[in-house]
This record gives C-alpha cells, structure tokens and sequence, in this order.
C-alpha cells in the first residue's frame, strides 16, 4: 500500500493484491468527524495492510477507486518500505529478502506466475496424453563413491548414507517394467556442481518415460509439447529474447514445428573444422588423447577424471550449445556419452540419443532406453575400466530390474528452470526462483 496527501481533508491510498491495484480516496466528508478522519489517517504508513468499506466509483480518469467510511489498520508495517519507483539496488537483499523484491516489484511477480504456467501447462500436458504423474524418492541409496557432485547426507536411525537425487529416471524404468507405460514426474533435482547465471544446485524439471513408442515419435512429442506450450502461453509460436541482457540486441526464437534438427557428430567435426574418431573407436586411449588435445587446442578445460565423454561432453557444450539460438535437435550421440541408450541402429558406436537447445540452453536430453540387460552390464565395466564415474548412477536394484523384461521405452528429462527462463526473456536464473539460493554476507 502506498499513500499520498493531497490536502488536509483529502489523502490518496494505492491498495495492490496480486497484481490488481484499486484507488482509496480518504475523503473527510465521508466520515463521521474530521477528528475521526485525521485520527485514523494519520497512523496509516506506507506498506501497512488496511482494510476499507465504502462507495465503489470510478474517477474522471476511468480508475477504480473507493471513498471509504471506514479504515482500519489490519497489519503494520514497521520497517521503511522500499519504493517501487526505486527498488531493490541491493543484488543480495533482492534475493534474501525476496518477500520485498516481489511486494514492490510486479515483473518479478509476472515472471514466476509465468513459472508457474508453463508448470501447470506441462503437467496438464501429460494429463491429456493419459500419463501416470508418480512420485520417487528424493533420498537414493544409490552408492555415489567419490562422485561429489551427489550432495549427501547421513540417516541417523538407520545408519545410512544417502544422497540427494540428479535424477529420476532409473525409478522410472523400473515402473515401466511394472506395466505403468506412461508414466512423469515432476519435482526437484540437485547437482553439488558450479553454479552460474543459467545453472542452480538445485533444479527443477520433469521426468517422463512411455513404453512402446520409438525415437522419431518421442522426437515429435516433445517438439508439440514445447511447441504448443508457448504458442498457449504467449499468444504465438514466435518470442522476442535477449541472448545478452536488455541492452544487448532482441532475437526472434520460432517456436513453429517442425523445429532444426542435425546431426551430432558431422555438426561438431564441422565445428572443429577436423576429423574425429570414429565413434565405434571412442573407447580407445588413441582417441581420448585425440580429445585432449582438441580440448586443449580451445582452451577448454575439463576436471578429472579426464574421460572420453566428459571431454566430448565440453566440447559439446563449447560448440554445439554456444550456436543454437532457435529450437534444434542435436541427434545420435556416441554411446560412450550415452550410457543407458540403445545403440542406434544405422551407426555403430551412436546412439538412439537428442538433445534440445534453445537459446543457447539444453532444454531436453532424451533417448530410447536400452532395455538389454547383458549390454547394460557391460557398458558398466567399460564405463569404469576407463576412468568414469557414471557408474556411481546405477546400482544393482536397476540391473536386477531390468533382467525382468523392460519393454521398448522412450523418455527423457525437461528443465523447466530454463524453459522459464526463454519464456519470461531472462538470463538470471535467480529471477525465476522462489527463494534462489544466496550465501550469507
């Protein structure tokens, strides 16, 4: 609430709730005595919470507004409330104080009223394609050994470490394999990883899996999904968005299907300007020297262990996702980056495996699973004869799982976070969380 005097015997108020402002003109006719009118007015401040009754009119303007017969005070505000015209110029306080940053500031309320409708639009979504929405536990007893990207944690009572979930997706199989063939969830996922202007320790996304549907259909279904959200959220297939912040240039991303779709491997050769490995070979110490090198060659760093897909997955990152503004599939990932995808059946060493980029950002990261126990199995000792830790994600529960018949399946995970993000023309991720996280001063 904000107030402004007028004259001795007029005082303007500006209620706000939920986004729909309404006049209070305190006229002192209006009430029984003038002492009456300057005793209560006069308690009134800026951000206090007040109820009014009286008659309903609008002004000369066409505003709504109220000449109250009666005010009362329904909760103070003792601090000094921020002015709106002002803000929050303080980044920290903006985010600590969130409550102050979203009573002042209507765009910050509009861009998580967004969030939440591309939430609702999702769910509702899958309601309609006769989806399961399930929940899985957030606490995995999955082992993590020296994996730190896991945050932990210790279970007093039952003497157990346990780990805060990347992902749902093994869960999800398994009910497959129970015969729930259609099958999402939607919840928070956590990476103790660096975070930065698009990447939060803990996310939000869907999951989702369905039985009996192949690569090319699950390509079309996230396309419409992603498709229709914004075309019903926005009015349009076609967005505004600036890649670099307000005063950098305004991009016009198409959402209107079908959306690019390329090839991974010739599209990063083509990048790099240079012959890879062939993907069958990436196992081979030849060809992950080779990709140190490359990585070197662009001054790309990657952590240790220094394993072949980690280094594909950089230059991936450097390359691949830096050049994709409007929506592109980037198709048929090496297995070795790969692990729970089926292999693609034209190309050995490539798998049945998309990412979606939009704006620069992975949207999606989708595949057919690989449903044969025994490859699965091996893929794992591969996987850590050469140094990954991919294998901290699996545990025997899954592999014992899947030896029970897990039918042709098809899924993958959606970051809503940075759906948010493209549909509000933002490049904080901060801005479209609740409560971002923000270590203390």
């Amino acid at each position: 609430m904000s107030k402004r005097k007028s004259s001795s015997k007029l005082i303007f108020y500006d209620l706000k709730q939920e986004g729909v402002k309404i006049q209070i003109v305190s006229d002192a006719s209006y009430f029984s005595s003038e002492q009456e009118f300057l005793d209560i007015n006069r308690k009134i401040r800026r951000g206090d919470i007040i109820g009014c009754k009286g008659y309903p009119y609008k002004s000369n303007t066409g505003e709504l507004s109220l000449k109250p017969t009666c005010i009362q005070t329904l909760a103070p505000c003792l601090h000094l409330f921020p002015h709106p015209y002002f803000g929050l110029k303080d980044i920290h306080k903006k985010f600590q104080q969130r409550y102050l940053d979203l009573l002042i500031n209507d765009s910050v309320c509009h861009q998580l009223i967004t969030r939440s409708d591309v939430l609702k639009y999702i769910r509702k979504f899958f309601h309609k394609q006769n989806f399961t929405e399930v929940e899985t536990p957030y606490l995995s007893m999955i082992p993590s050994n020296n994996d730190n990207r896991f945050f932990k944690t210790h279970h007093n009572k039952l003497d157990m470490n346990l780990n805060l979930r990347m992902t749902s997706g093994l869960y999800l199989k398994e009910l497959i394999i129970a015969e729930f063939n259609k099958i999402f969830e939607i919840g928070h996922f956590f990476k103790n990883e660096a975070t930065d202007k698009f990447r939060s320790s803990e996310f939000t996304a869907c999951e989702f899996y369905m039985a009996y549907k192949d690569f090319d259909y699950l390509m079309k279904f996230t396309e419409s999904l992603i498709s229709e959200m914004v075309k019903s959220l926005t009015g349009s297939y076609k967005i505004k968005y600036h890649l670099d912040g307000t005063s950098g240039p305004e991009y016009e991303i198409d959402f209107t299907s079908p959306f690019k779709r390329v090839k991974m491997w010739p599209f990063l050769e083509s990048a790099l300007e240079m012959k890879l490995p062939e993907p069958k070979s990436l196992y081979s110490l030849e060809s992950k020297k080779m990709l140190i090198d490359v990585c070197g060659k662009h001054g790309i760093k990657c952590p240790e262990p220094q394993t072949s897909s980690k280094l594909l997955n950089k230059l991936v990152e450097h390359f691949v996702e830096k050049s994709t503004v409007s929506p592109t599939f980037v198709c048929d990932y090496p297995v070795i980056m790969s692990l729970l995808a089926k292999q693609h059946s034209d190309t050995i060493g490539l798998s049945e495996r998309f990412e979606l980029f939009i704006k620069r950002m992975k949207i999606i990261n989708a595949y057919t699973a690989l449903n044969d126990p025994v490859e699965q199995r091996q893929r794992l000792v591969e996987d850590r004869v050469f140094g990954a830790d991919e294998i901290s994600m699996i545990g025997g529960t899954y592999l014992a799982a899947l030896e029970h018949g897990l039918p042709p399946t098809v899924g993958g995970k959606i970051d809503v976070d940075k759906l948010a993000l493209i549909l509000t023309n933002n490049n904080d991720i901060r801005e479209i969380l609740w409560f971002p996280l923000v270590p203390p001063e």
